[in-house]
């Protein structure tokens, strides 16, 4: 279908004759090579003009008549040749200064009611047989031109060929007369770029087939249409071929689509701008309300006094909780989560996410313990705080459905066939277990085990799901193995990178002969305890109890144990005092382990004794390396312990505390206080300014949303304040704003650091001894136990 309007213009091409269409205003429509060579005049300076507009010379009268008969009254004609002047101003073929003899044969005709007449020019100069040949193609032209019409008619696509230069068409089908709302006669001589708008460039010389969108017909009637081109090149002209395909509903769903995209991208920056406006409103009062709490907890308060302040800090708690899984679900819902891929330590990495739900294990009066599959010193690339998030969840499901026992975890790294490193851990606990046939639902957002309003256990239902998206999102899997009634192991495992190991620095002393007791009735505990002993090549002695000491076969023991391990309660204190009346525990080094949550009785702290030393569960390898040191130290004298943080060490630091809500104004003065701090207040940004100005402080904690001036410009213009200082005053964000960018958009204002609301004391006091001088932070010449 494509060559057709090529056959046709190659056999009016070819023709020894000299070919010229008219259309009805007499203007050109085709011109034929012999037209163009004896002329001198090129195709596409004479479409579209008349003869006159074309020739330099004067057109013959008699055939200007002749012409006009034909497109009015469909009058045929042959010019003689035998009259003169000659139809046309050519030059004869061999003497350029005469005028070409022709015999002009003047043929009419009509399409769909359009006249147009055809000019058969033969030079009888030259030759007389031409006039025959001239009529033998004129009607294999017309031949082709019905064949091509009929075919071009049946196909569903507008079809039209035109010119290369302008874009003239040529023809067209009868589809492209309904489309285009104008029949085919006026649609032959336009130009498509009228019709059609933004059309494509053709490639000259090669055959190309080009796809577009574009709009096509006049005024009021354009439509959408999906345009394309076929361009065919021949040896000396180019035929364009055009199939215009209408895609206007197609348009019109896309319109509807791109719409109903708009609205849900609108509803969900709606949402978003909601939970960040809730998430704020909420944690600026939730800061008071923890804060208070905490340090109402800190006064002398009677045992049901003790109580109710709990129930308000465990409130709290939980609502905060829910809070950070709905802006974290609506986070990865959205696909705004970013993952900081950096170095850190594999054993600091989980003793930290240990420390987190210590507290809440300790209350149950849970165990909690861990196995490190790896040398201590292992550090991997990824991103700790998400892969913190994770396992916190899990930590935290594993507390909440215990309610005896405890929850232990195993960390280990893998080299899979690929050479990539995998970070695995397990979370196992002793709780309720969940039914194999619930199990598939645990990981759906919203999702509870026990969704009737009688259950036990709150929380949102998203914490799980959550963990499974991150994992994935990291390139990891989740799952899990469970019975009814026989606890739970989850499990995960994520690639990480760049896994190495460094030195860690051992006790100076020799671990040959060195005998370590456990005395412990927890699994859990006890197998915590015999992989950190193992760390550093020590072989512990597990037993559950001073009766299984006793029954112990003599010499399946060591006659002397210079370690030994106790759970602190009230039973094993008795144990204790027992043990110490035996010679072979004379001068052994007893350290009792105690829960966070426990209470610390006189009878616990006052032993006075330097050979009985005290620490949290679970014993993170930092504290177990200064209880082997103190094994060495003279008997009689007290061992090294870790300080305990002094007020003292704080006296000369200015904390500067920019926070307008009154409230949050005295929970946050009242802990540093307390710490032995140095504070002032300023109520919005502006007063900040003028404070800073007048005096020196060490420190700025900087909340964001405040009146007259926020948190975010004070901080701009305190940084061009001290622009040309050599001082540069840390400056940490306190602020209740915890979407996806608010941590971004503190940095980007000129701040050092990001704590959210409400803020745990321990996490204020370690990012501002991360920003106080380094000299300071030192000055304890020791590090605090967790």
């Amino acid at each position: 279908m494509s060559n057709l309007p090529e056959l046709l213009t190659i056999a009016a091409q070819q023709s020894s004759h000299g070919l010229i269409v008219l259309d009805e205003s007499l203007s050109v429509v085709f011109w034929n090579d012999w037209m163009a060579k004896s002329s001198g005049i090129a195709a596409e300076h004479c479409l579209g003009k008349s003869l006159n507009d074309i020739f330099a010379d004067p057109i013959a009268p008699r055939l200007l008549h002749a012409l006009e008969d034909a497109v009015t009254r469909g009058q045929s004609a042959v010019l003689s040749p035998a009259f003169t002047p000659s139809p046309l101003p050519l030059a004869h073929p061999s003497h350029h200064v005469l005028r070409m003899k022709q015999k002009v044969a003047i043929t009419a005709f009509r399409s769909e009611e359009v006249h147009y007449c055809l000019l058969d020019v033969t030079d009888v100069s030259l030759a007389a047989n031409r006039e025959i040949k001239l009529r033998e193609q004129t009607e294999l032209l017309n031949r082709t031109l019905n064949k091509l019409s009929h075919i071009l008619d049946g196909v569903s696509e507008a079809v039209l060929s035109t010119s290369v230069d302008g874009y003239v068409v040529q023809t067209a089908n009868k589809v492209a007369e309904s489309m285009f709302g104008m029949p085919v006669q006026s649609l032959v001589g336009a130009a498509l770029g009228e019709l059609v708008a933004d059309l494509p460039e053709h490639q000259a010389a090669k055959t190309v087939v080009l796809e577009t969108e574009t709009r096509y017909g006049c005024g009021e009637n354009q439509k959408s249409g999906f345009l394309s081109i076929t361009v065919n090149s021949q040896d000396k002209f180019d035929v364009l071929t055009w199939v215009i395909k209408d895609i206007s509903a197609l348009k019109n769903t896309e319109q509807t689509l791109i719409e109903a995209r708009k609205m849900a991208e609108d509803a969900s920056n709606q949402k978003s701008r909601f939970l960040a406006n809730m998430s704020h409103e909420i944690r600026t009062p939730l800061n008071g309300i923890l804060g208070m709490s905490d340090l109402l907890w800190a006064t002398t308060l009677d045992g049901e006094q003790q109580e109710y302040t709990e129930m308000i800090r465990k409130s709290g708690e939980t609502l905060l909780a829910i809070i950070n899984d709905i802006l974290d679900f609506s986070k990865i819902e959205s696909d705004k989560i970013d993952f900081q891929i950096v170095d850190f330590s594999l054993t600091d990495w989980l003793e930290d996410v240990i420390g987190l739900v210590r507290p809440q294990a300790h209350f149950k009066g849970l165990e909690i313990g861990y196995h490190l599959d790896f040398p201590r010193g292992a550090r991997v690339k990824g991103d700790p705080l998400r892969i913190r998030q994770v396992l916190f969840n899990l930590l935290s499901n594993g507390i909440k459905f215990t309610n005896r026992g405890g929850v232990f975890v195993r960390l280990s790294i893998d080299i899979g066939l690929d050479e990539r490193a995998w970070m695995y851990v397990e979370v196992e606990d002793t709780g309720i277990g969940i039914d194999k046939s619930r199990q598939d639902e645990l990981f759906q957002p919203f999702v509870q085990i026990d969704g009737s309003s009688t259950r036990r256990f709150g929380g949102t239902g998203l914490g799980l799901a959550i963990s499974k998206r991150l994992i994935e999102l990291m390139g990891g899997e989740v799952g899990l193995n469970s019975a009814l009634d026989e606890g739970s192991r989850f499990f995960f495992k994520i690639p990480v990178e760049s896994l190495q190991f460094t030195q860690i620095a051992r006790p100076p002393i020799a671990t040959e002969g060195l005998h370590v007791l456990v005395l412990s009735g927890h699994p859990f505990a006890a197998r915590h305890l015999e992989n950190m002993l193992a760390g550093w090549d020590l072989k512990a002695t597990l037993l559950s109890s001073l009766d299984a000491l006793d029954a112990a076969e003599k010499g399946a023991l060591p006659d002397r144990f210079q370690l030994v391990f106790l759970d602190c309660d009230e039973r094993n204190i008795e144990v204790l005092a027992k043990l110490r009346e035996r010679p072979s525990f004379q001068d052994t080094r007893f350290v009792l382990l105690r829960q966070v949550a426990l209470a610390q009785t006189a009878s616990q702290e006052g032993t006075g004794d330097p050979n009985v030393v005290f620490v949290h569960k679970p014993l993170k390898s930092s504290v177990l390396t200064p209880l082997l040191t103190g094994i060495q130290t003279p008997a009689g004298s007290k061992p090294k312990r870790a300080k305990s943080p002094s007020g003292s060490r704080y006296v000369e630091v200015h904390v500067l505390v920019v926070e307008d809500n009154t409230v949050n104004q005295k929970v946050i003065s009242r802990i540093l206080t307390k710490a032995g701090f140095h504070v002032s207040i300023a109520e919005n940004g502006e007063v900040a300014l003028s404070m800073l100005a007048d005096q020196g402080f060490d420190l700025v904690l900087m909340d964001c949303q405040m009146p007259i001036m926020d948190g975010y410009e004070a901080t701009e213009k305190i940084r061009e304040m001290f622009r040309e200082s050599s001082i540069r005053v840390p400056i940490i964000a306190l602020t209740a704003s915890a979407m996806a960018g608010d941590r971004e958009r503190c940095l980007r204002a000129g701040m050092d650091d990001y704590l959210t609301k409400p803020v745990k004391q321990e996490a204020l006091f370690k990012m501002i001894n991360e920003w106080i001088d380094p000299m300071l932070r030192n000055a304890d010449g020791g590090t605090s136990e967790p």
